[in-house]
C-alpha cells in the first residue's frame, strides 16, 4: 500500500523592526502551518540567517533599523541565494517602490497587514517561485545539452538559413555567433549535388542516422563529417526545415593555427584593455600584468614580476584574499568584489576585482585573470550623492514611515489583545485599552512637533505623558505623589518610540494597580545618561507590589509581555524589585550626546 509523502512545513524568515508587528505576522503565519524559525530587525543580520535557515520565502519590511534597508538585503540575498522575497510595507513613495521593484520581489504586503492578505501573498510567492523554479531547471537541462554537447548541433529552416547552433557547430566550421547568422548551410557541401540527395532522403524517411558528407569549413578546408537530423513541421505536417547534429570524424589539422590567432586575439585583448590585468599563478603568485596594471600601481612591469597579489593589498584584507582564492578555485569565476590596493608610494586606492581562473581543457588550473578598476572617483560620486541625499530626504521620510509605523502599531495591539479573550470581563478590559490608544497618540504628537526629527530630549515630554495618564485614571496628584528626577536624555527616533510606550506601560501598571481602594501613595521616574551613552529609567511605587507568585521573567499578563517586548525592541535589560512596593529598572543604549 502506497503512503502519501509528508509535504515538508514550509519555513517563512521575518524580518521586522517592530516587535509587536512581527508577533502578529509570526503567529498568523503559524496557525497556517508554517514555521517561522527566526524574526530580525536589521538588514545587517539577514545573509547570515538566510544562509543557516535557507527559508523558503523571506518576508521583510523595507525600512528597517541600522545601515542597511529591505532593498540592500534583498540584493546580497540575491547574490548567493535562489529565494523568493516579499516586502512588508508602509511606504507609498514612487523613488522606493521603483527601488523595490528592481530586485524582482514576488508581492507585497501592505500595513496595517491583513491577515487575508498576508496568507493569500505567501502562497502566491511560493507558488509562484516553484514554478519559475521548475521552469528554469528545464531550460537549464535543455540549455546545457545543447551547449555541452561536443557534437555540432544546429537548427536551420528549409532553406538552409542558420536558426541555431551550439559553440560546437562554430567550432567546427570556424565561424562566429555574429558571423554565421548570415551563413547558409548549402554553400558549405562540398559536393552540390550531395546536400540535394540529403534533403531527398531525410524528407523521404523524416530523419537520417549518421549521414556520410563532405563539408567546408569557413577558410576553404575540407572535413569529413557524419549528420544525424530529423525534419521539423507545423501542425499540419508542413517540413519547416532540419535539426540534428554534426560529427567531425577527421584530423584537426587546422588546431595549431587556431590556436596561434586565438592567442593573438587575446594578445591584443590584454595589451589594450583599458582595465589593469593581472595574470597569476594558481597560487597567486605574478606571472604577467599589462601597462595598465603597472600604471595603477605605479611600478614597472618588471618590478611587478614575481609579486603576489597579497603583496599589493592592506592587510586586513589578507584573510578575505585566501578565502577568496579557496572559493575561486570551486566556482571558476567570482562575481565583482572590492579591494583596497597599495601603490609603489604607499597611497591606498580604492579598486573593483573580477577573477577567473583560466583551466585547459581537462578541467587543470593554468593561471588566474584578474580585471582590475580603479573606483576612487566613483566612491567620491557616491559619498556625495549619498550624503546629499540624506540630508534633503532623510527627516521627511523619516516622519512619514514612523506616522504610519505607529498605526500599526495600534492595529497589531488591539489584534494579538483580542486572541486572548475569553469572556465579557475580558472584553471590558480590551476597551478600557483605548486610555492606551490615547496615551499612545499624546507621544506621537509630541515626538513629531521637535525641531530635531533626528534627534529628542525625552526630558520634554515625560512630565506631560505623566500629566495626560493622571487625568486618564482620574487620580489627584494628592493621592498619588510624584517624585521625577530626568536628566536630558537625546534619542534618536527609533528609540524615542519603544521608550515611550515602555514609560507609558509601566506608569499605567503604577496608577491602575499599585494603589487599589483610595490607597494613598508615592510614584518616582528617574531618566539619566550613563557611561557608553547607556540610558537608565527607573519607575518605582510604595504600594501594593506585585504578587509574589508572580512570574516576571515568563508573564501571562498582556501588559507584562508588552513591557518585556519593548526592553527586547531596545535591546535592552530589565530588573524588578519587590521590597516596599515595586521598583523596574531598565538599561539600554541609544542615548546620544
Amino acid at each position: 500500500m502506497k503512503t502519501e509523502r509528508k509535504e515538508r512545513t514550509k519555513k517563512i524568515l521575518l524580518v521586522e523592526d517592530e516587535s509587536v508587528v512581527a508577533s502578529d505576522i509570526k503567529n498568523t503565519l503559524e496557525r497556517r502551518g508554517y514555521a517561522v524559525p527566526s524574526i530580525l530587525i536589521r538588514g545587517e543580520e539577514v545573509l547570515k540567517e538566510v544562509e543557516e535557515h535557507l527559508p523558503d520565502l523571506v518576508v521583510m519590511d523595507i525600512k528597517l533599523k541600522g545601515n542597511m534597508d529591505g532593498i540592500q538585503a534583498s540584493r546580497k540575498i540575491q547574490k548567493n541565494l535562489d529565494i523568493p522575497i516579499v516586502y512588508l510595507t508602509a511606504l507609498g513613495d514612487e523613488k522606493t517602490y521603483q527601488k523595490a521593484q528592481k530586485t524582482e520581489p514576488f508581492g507585497y504586503i501592505y500595513k496595517p497587514v491583513e491577515e487575508k492578505d498576508l496568507v493569500a501573498t505567501v502562497e502566491t510567492a511560493l507558488s509562484e517561485h516553484k514554478l519559475r523554479k521548475r521552469l528554469r531547471e528545464s531550460e537549464k537541462k535543455y540549455r546545457s545539452l545543447f551547449e555541452m554537447s561536443k557534437d555540432a548541433i544546429y537548427i536551420t529552416s528549409k532553406e538552409g538559413k542558420i536558426i541555431d547552433v551550439n559553440q560546437a557547430f562554430l567550432d567546427l566550421f570556424g565561424y562566429t555567433w555574429d558571423q554565421i547568422k548570415n551563413i547558409n548551410v548549402r554553400e558549405h557541401y562540398h559536393n552540390p549535388e550531395e546536400r540535394e540527395k540529403f534533403r531527398r532522403e531525410i524528407e523521404g524517411k523524416g530523419f537520417v542516422k549518421d549521414y556520410p558528407v563532405k563539408l567546408k569549413q569557413s577558410d576553404g578546408s575540407i572535413r569529413d563529417c557524419l549528420i544525424t537530423a530529423t525534419v521539423r513541421e507545423d501542425k499540419t505536417g508542413r517540413i519547416l526545415g532540419y535539426q540534428g547534429m554534426i560529427r567531425d570524424v577527421t584530423e584537426q589539422k587546422k588546431a595549431q593555427q587556431e590556436l596561434k590567432e586565438s592567442e593573438e586575439k587575446y594578445k591584443a585583448l590584454f595589451e589594450y584593455s583599458n582595465d589593469a590585468v593581472f595574470l597569476l599563478s594558481p597560487y597567486g603568485e605574478q606571472m604577467r600584468v599589462n601597462q595598465k596594471a603597472a600604471d595603477l600601481l605605479g611600478y614597472t612591469r618588471e618590478e611587478l614580476r614575481g609579486k603576489s597579489f597579497k603583496d599589493l593589498i592592506v592587510p586586513s584584507e589578507y584573510q578575505d584574499a585566501e578565502k577568496k582564492r579557496k572559493e575561486l578555485r570551486e566556482k571558476k569565476s567570482l562575481a565583482s568584489y572590492e579591494r583596497t590596493v597599495r601603490k609603489k608610494d604607499g597611497t591606498l586606492i580604492p579598486v573593483e576585482v573580477n577573477v577567473s581562473l583560466i583551466c585547459d581543457s581537462e578541467g587543470k588550473p593554468l593561471f588566474i585573470q584578474s580585471i582590475v578598476r580603479n573606483v576612487s572617483e566613483k566612491k567620491k560620486a557616491e559619498e556625495k550623492i549619498k550624503k546629499s541625499l540624506e540630508e534633503k530626504e532623510a527627516l521627511l521620510k523619516e516622519i512619514h514611515h514612523r506616522v504610519k509605523n505607529n498605526m500599526q502599531i495600534i492595529y497589531s495591539l488591539l489584534n494579538i489583545h483580542s486572541r486572548r479573550v475569553k469572556d465579557e470581563e475580558s472584553l471590558r478590559i480590551l476597551r478600557e485599552s483605548q486610555n492606551r490608544i490615547r496615551s499612545m497618540a499624546l507621544i506621537h504628537e509630541k515626538l513629531y512637533k521637535s525641531k530635531d526629527l533626528g534627534h529628542i530630549n525625552f526630558a520634554y515630554y515625560v512630565q506631560s505623558l505623566i500629566t495626560h495618564l493622571y487625568h486618564t485614571f482620574n487620580l489627584s496628584p494628592s493621592r498619588v505623589r510624584l517624585k521625577t528626577d530626568v536628566e536630558e536624555v537625546n534619542l534618536d527616533i527609533h528609540t524615542a518610540i519603544p521608550c515611550a510606550l515602555l514609560l507609558n506601560e509601566l506608569v499605567s501598571n503604577v496608577l491602575q494597580h499599585a494603589f487599589p481602594e483610595g490607597r494613598k501613595g508615592e510614584l518616582t521616574v528617574q531618566m539619566k545618561k550613563e557611561k557608553e551613552e547607556n540610558v537608565f529609567l527607573m519607575v518605582a511605587d510604595n504600594g501594593v507590589g506585585i504578587p509574589q507568585d508572580m512570574d516576571v521573567e515568563n508573564p501571562d499578563s498582556f501588559g507584562l509581555k508588552l513591557i518585556q517586548d519593548l526592553v527586547t525592541q531596545l535591546k535592552g535589560k530589565i530588573q524588578f524589585e519587590r521590597h516596599q512596593g515595586t521598583t523596574v529598572k531598565v538599561r539600554f543604549g541609544g542615548g546620544s550626546k
